[in-house]
């Protein structure tokens, strides 16, 4: 059976803001191959702390969209793609992605993140 993506809204409580991050920095060694690095850098922007703190507005933004604060050119919204893995299929290099933010099912499925969208307010007319 093909796996499924969920899509869920971004929470800080799961701290997406840091896995987004580690996201892009994965990126980063297959960018610098294509000679990028004077574009996307030579360090991980995961280890910035402005940057870390820019995700994590950018994840409490969306939160507070989602709560129902009007949607203005200011407005995030960011979501998480997830697909489920049986706890019996997940190998030691999908464990070292798993944190306790991806709690598992009570079938013992656990929901591994894979990507991220944002939609941003700047293309409200």
């Amino acid at each position: 059976m093909p796996n499924t993506f969920h899509i869920r809204p971004a929470s800080n409580d799961r701290e997406d803001g840091r896995r987004i991050l580690e996201f892009v920095d994965s990126q980063l060694p297959y960018l610098q191959s294509l000679g990028s690095e004077a574009q996307w850098g030579l360090e991980p922007f995961g280890d910035d702390e402005r940057t870390q703190e820019g995700y994590k507005d950018i994840i409490t933004n969306s939160e507070e969209t989602e709560k129902g604060k009007p949607w203005d050119r200011d407005s995030t919204k960011a979501f998480i793609a997830e697909i489920e893995i049986p706890c019996k299929k997940i190998t030691p290099q999908l464990e070292k992605l798993l944190s306790p933010q991806d709690p598992a099912g009570s079938d013992g499925a656990v929901r591994l993140r894979v990507a991220s969208m944002f939609i941003d307010g700047r293309s409200v007319g």
